[in-house]
């Protein structure tokens, strides 16, 4: 297989904005992410690309359209209520990762959902979901793996109010 000119570890936005500008500088360029949460049936790892806050944006967006207040009047369970708003953030980083996606491919930008290993010189060894290895050659990698979130002791983290995703 013919070598790529950069293989950018990280589909975060540091990398996604990465890779178009080789790709608008007509470098053969891949995205190698491992997914930050377990891809979904179609296997889309629906952060993929997600700008930085990207769960609290989906909150805040979700926010201006569901009235807790009311359908809580309405006796619906706090629990449905959370349900609604969960889905409808996952709704929102779907809608993102898939935009993301199609915007690499207009771009002729690869893809590949991995763990990267640079042991080798010259070579990302990437190990698949399935656990299979491909091997990738190129002489430039870009490191675009971001940040984790910090817990703090003192707020449950629930999984019900509160999420982390991505640990």
């Amino acid at each position: 297989a013919k070598p790529y000119e950069l293989v950018i570890i990280g589909g975060g936005p540091a990398g996604v904005s990465a890779a178009m500008q080789a790709a608008l500088a007509s470098r053969r360029c891949i995205i190698v992410d491992k997914p930050k949460v377990p891809p979904i049936e179609s296997g889309l790892d629906i952060s993929f690309a997600g700008p930085t806050g990207l769960w609290s944006k989906a909150l805040r967006d979700t926010a201006k359209t569901v009235d807790v207040r009311t359908l809580r009047s309405m006796g619906i369970s706090d629990s449905n209520i959370w349900s609604q708003i969960r889905d409808s953030c996952i709704d929102l980083a779907t809608q993102n990762a898939k935009y993301q996606l199609k915007r690499l491919d207009l771009y002729k930008v690869d893809y590949l959902q991995a763990t990267a290993d640079l042991s080798v010189q010259g070579e990302v060894s990437c190990t698949l979901p399935d656990g299979t290895v491909t091997r990738l050659q190129t002489d430039n990698v870009l490191i675009a793996t971001g940040s984790r979130p910090r817990r703090v002791p003192s707020v449950p983290f629930d999984d019900e109010r509160v999420f982390e995703i991505g640990r």
